[in-house]
């Protein structure tokens, strides 16, 4: 969000669609995590990692939709 407030009005679509390209990516990371968890025996471990996963995804769309709203017309 922080830069989106610097950035230049006219280039929102292109942040847009730098954030959508960012969360495709974090889902992608997300399912890779899963699958390879899935081949690990130590139940901890896995339990730990996968909260962390889903705490970094929320996270992110928190950040994004804080950029969102820094982009909608209303903000500028």
């Amino acid at each position: 969000a922080e830069i989106a407030a610097f950035g230049n009005a006219n280039a929102a679509s292109d942040v847009q669609v730098g954030l959508e390209l960012l969360r495709a990516g974090l889902r992608g990371a997300k399912l890779n995590v899963a699958i390879n968890l899935a081949s690990i025996t130590d139940q901890a471990y896995v339990t730990t990692t996968t909260q962390r996963a889903e705490q970094l995804e929320g996270d992110a769309e928190s950040g994004r939709q804080a950029a969102i709203r820094w982009l909608s017309p209303a903000n500028g």
